[in-house]
């Protein structure tokens, strides 16, 4: 990544101008409580307008912003959601050779998906990609598989279609793994430009920015790779180490990139000690979780990045969790959203939904018992919210109000 040759008193000196200008006004936006968006609006209001006119902002400091976003933040550039990769394979199944030796099999893991759903009362859901392949690890578990002892005898059906021994398990496991690279390995990264939003925010903010994210893909290093990005890898043995995002006032870094589940471009270095390194460039046999429920592994760089997510969302300084593109399928990071809520009042989640956040909002509300005052929602696409939304002033309206609050 680009290492600055600006000095770093000077830049320190550079945030204080946009800091003392919004500093005038944080009085007047204390006085004048915004009104609450409903129905995915942003409230507008004569009063506001004037409150948060041209370069007015809350003045904030370093984490109290944070992001949390999932596939949907880069639906726009190309990389398909699970759902839409199942349609692929739909596709698949009836039109390439190497994947039709595979129809029967699909077409029963679908049927018995769904009717397992049914049997629970649930009628609205369809199947994903990930979901497809963790029934597949289970299955490919035989014997192994917990419930194993508790089960008389494999379906007749599944017997059927799963191969002598439940080989075509494995090997159609392996023909999705295979092709979930080219799903996200988009090459061309111009329908990703959105993506210079978080740039853009940063440079308002005045301080370092923190993303923690759901996806395997190369969004962010692409199109952000003029600024100095933390990825966590040593830049001359490309080994990762946790040391690099602790704090050091030798480095001077825009944004600090937690990928969750892995990426495209990283592999384990077997005859290094297991060491994960970053590669050149993205390649088949990638470092990633994927079809397992187990998504918390005890093995670094995940574990390192979910107490990190602890760390900084329950933070004093944390006011605002803002999350793009997630659909709240993780229950383990779920649960530290939630968490962090509880810990304080004087902060707030904003998820950001192009198709339903008030769905997302209120099955994330009834599923974790927090506060729905504390969930704020904008109904918007990730990339429209990025290019056009994403500022200082934009989220004065989301972040907590009340006499104690700083803002």
């Amino acid at each position: 990544m680009r290492q600055s040759n600006v000095p770093k008193a000077a830049k320190k000196a550079a945030k204080k101008p946009a800091k003392k200008a919004a500093k005038k006004l944080v009085a007047r936006s204390r006085a004048v409580k915004p009104a609450e968006p409903t129905n995915g609006s942003q409230p507008v209001t004569s009063q506001n307008e004037e409150v948060l006119g041209e370069n007015t902002a809350p003045e904030l400091t370093e984490n109290n912003v944070m992001f949390l976003i999932g596939a949907g933040c880069s639906a726009a550039a190309g990389i398909k959601m699970a759902n839409q990769m199942v349609e692929d394979i739909e596709q698949f199944v009836k039109d390439k050779k190497e994947w039709e030796k595979f129809s029967k099999l699909y077409y029963y893991l679908k049927s018995a998906i769904l009717y397992s759903d049914g049997i629970g009362g649930n009628f609205k859901t369809t199947l994903n990609v990930e979901r497809l392949v963790v029934v597949l690890t289970e299955l490919g578990k035989k014997e192994q598989n917990i419930a194993y002892p508790f089960i008389g005898n494999w379906n007749t059906r599944l017997m059927e279609v799963a191969g002598k021994g439940f080989e075509d398990i494995e090997s159609f496991q392996d023909l999705i793994k295979k092709q979930l690279f080219d799903w996200i390995n988009i090459g061309d990264f111009s329908g990703a430009e959105y993506y210079s939003g978080f740039g853009r925010f940063k440079r308002e903010f005045g301080y370092p920015i923190r993303i923690f994210s759901f996806n395997y893909d190369l969004c962010i290093e692409t199109v952000l790779k003029d600024l100095n990005l933390e990825l966590g890898f040593d830049p001359k043995t490309k080994g990762w180490l946790y040391s690099n995002f602790e704090p050091n006032s030798d480095k001077d870094i825009d944004i600090y990139l937690y990928k969750l589940h892995g990426s495209i471009d990283w592999e384990r270095a077997t005859h290094k000690g297991n060491v994960l390194e970053k590669r050149t460039g993205p390649g088949s046999g990638a470092e990633l979780i994927f079809g397992t429920d187990a998504k918390l592994t005890s093995t670094d760089p995940y574990l390192y990045y979910v107490f990190e997510f602890r760390k900084y969302s329950l933070s004093e300084d944390c006011k605002l969790i803002i999350v793009i593109g997630y659909s709240f399928g993780d229950d383990y990071m779920n649960k530290l959203v939630a968490q962090a809520l509880s810990a304080s009042q004087q902060r707030n989640v904003l998820i950001i939904d192009k198709f339903n956040p008030d769905g997302l909002k209120q099955i994330f509300v009834s599923k974790y018992g927090v506060n729905g005052d504390q969930v704020k929602i904008w109904q918007r696409s990730a990339d429209d919210f990025l290019r056009d939304d994403l500022s200082l002033k934009f989220i004065a309206d989301y972040l907590p109000s009340s006499d104690e609050s700083p803002f």
